[in-house]
């Protein structure tokens, strides 16, 4: 059988053990809320929090990116300026930097192999100094030191152009 319809006027019964749950699963819902209302709260600190970090941290590393810049940039003016020339060749003989000194006196370019700039450097009657001709077609005298780069199988090349000194003293030679 079923039951009479309900009229819109009157409200409909609930039985009492029905409203006790039906209590019970709202303060239970309200509990839980409260709870993810509240769990919500913190995570939102939080968040502001990590974010404060990140900002100060990004503030932080773009500082240091700017100073290293800023060094970069005054090592490769000195290097640019250094009137003794200074090449890295890599674990392969390639060069991975030259100064305009080294261009000068080797003809040593980034990306070339060094043998190239090397052959050009013959031995002279004095130890640990070497002829060659510079770009500019001049004769001159260079001695030459290398070092290994730390952190791989670099190497530094580092040349200083003796032909003033080794001019005077040829003339000082004659003069005794």
């Amino acid at each position: 059988m079923s039951e009479p319809p309900v009229s819109p006027a009157e409200p409909a019964r609930i039985a009492p053990e029905e409203a006790a749950r039906l209590a019970e699963a709202f303060r239970l819902f309200n509990a839980a809320s409260a709870e993810l209302t509240e769990a919500y709260g913190a995570l939102e600190k939080q968040v502001a929090s990590l974010t404060e970090e990140l900002a100060q941290a990004n503030g932080e590393l773009r500082r240091q990116y700017e100073e290293k810049a800023r060094l970069t940039d005054r090592l490769s003016t000195l290097l640019n300026q250094l009137p003794a020339g200074v090449v890295v060749v890599d674990g392969n003989g390639v060069i991975e930097e030259a100064n305009p000194a080294a261009l000068d006196m080797v003809g040593a370019r980034p990306g070339a192999g060094w043998g190239a700039s090397a052959a050009r450097l013959l031995p002279a009657d004095a130890p640990a100094e070497w002829d060659c001709t510079g770009e500019n077609g001049q004769p001159r005298r260079l001695s030459m030191n290398e070092a290994a780069l730390a952190g791989g199988n670099a190497r530094i090349v580092l040349l200083h152009d003796m032909t003033r000194q080794h001019a005077l003293k040829i003339a000082a030679a004659r003069n005794e």
